[in-house]
């Protein structure tokens, strides 16, 4: 089936792309890699670079969609961003070559590689913390006086780099997400 075909196709671009960078990944490469012929690979995406942006997207959408899904659940702030973390974690854990081709893009994009609009694609990820914060400001669990936005940039940076630990073969402590909110609720001062 064609559909079959092209998210094979997607799926090992996304391996190679992430493995081997941009540059380094030819349309033979993936043709091979999928086991078609190279009119079949040009079939679905017409060069390299329009492949390289789906397989971006599509990786992207589908990573933001599962974590969506999973903070939209009902909860207290700590259960909802405590699920959210676990669903991240273990898709890098199942997924990393996923992660790896979206943060190489993000982070060390190869010299040539198209431009990607990632800003707007965290824009999309801190306005789903953001209304997940302003939640728990209506129900009391947030002081008045924290900039949401801010809060929002610190969380995120705490899960993003032990994210780029994962990515890059070092494992994540099982107890990480809860690590981290404890960080994040209760910071190391002593009390």
């Amino acid at each position: 089936m064609p559909s079959d075909l092209r998210e094979r196709i997607l799926q090992e671009a996304t391996t190679l792309f992430a493995n081997q960078g941009y540059a380094a990944t030819s349309m033979r490469t993936v043709a091979e890699a999928v086991g078609c012929t190279k009119p079949a690979l040009y079939y679905h995406f017409s060069n390299k670079e329009e492949l390289f942006l789906e397989a971006v997207g599509t990786n992207m959408n589908q990573f933001t969609a599962l974590i969506e899904q999973t903070l939209s659940q009902p909860g207290t702030l700590h259960e909802r961003l405590l699920a959210g973390m676990r669903t991240f974690f273990t898709y890098i854990q199942h997924r990393p070559e996923s992660m790896r081709l979206l943060m190489t893009a993000q982070h060390r994009p190869d010299e040539g590689s198209p431009e990607i609009d990632l800003i707007s694609l965290h824009q999309e990820q801190s306005r789903m913390l953001i209304d997940i914060l302003k939640h728990a400001r209506q129900q009391g669990e947030i002081r008045d006086n924290v900039d949401l936005c801010q809060l929002s940039t610190s969380l995120d940076g705490l899960i993003q780099i032990w994210g780029m630990r994962c990515v890059h073969g070092q494992p994540i402590p099982e107890k990480t997400p809860e690590h981290i909110l404890d960080l994040f609720f209760h910071g190391v001062a002593p009390t």
